[in-house]
Protein backbone atom coordinates (compact mmCIF):
# COMPACT_ATOMS: atom_id res chain seq x y z
CA UNK A 1 0.00 0.00 0.00
CA UNK A 2 1.63 3.04 -1.22
CA UNK A 3 1.84 6.42 1.56
CA UNK A 4 -0.56 8.27 -0.34
CA UNK A 5 -3.33 5.60 0.19
CA UNK A 6 -2.14 5.52 3.65
CA UNK A 7 -2.71 9.22 3.74
CA UNK A 8 -6.30 8.90 2.28
CA UNK A 9 -7.27 6.62 4.62
CA UNK A 10 -6.15 8.49 7.42
CA UNK A 11 -8.21 11.53 6.07
CA UNK A 12 -11.42 9.92 6.16
CA UNK A 13 -11.09 9.06 9.17
CA UNK A 14 -10.56 12.27 10.91
CA UNK A 15 -13.06 13.12 8.32
CA UNK A 16 -15.66 10.59 7.10
CA UNK A 17 -17.43 13.27 5.08
CA UNK A 18 -15.22 14.65 2.68
CA UNK A 19 -15.36 17.23 0.53
CA UNK A 20 -16.59 16.00 -3.04
CA UNK A 21 -14.04 17.00 -5.60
Amino acid sequence: RSRLAYFIELMEKLNPYPELK
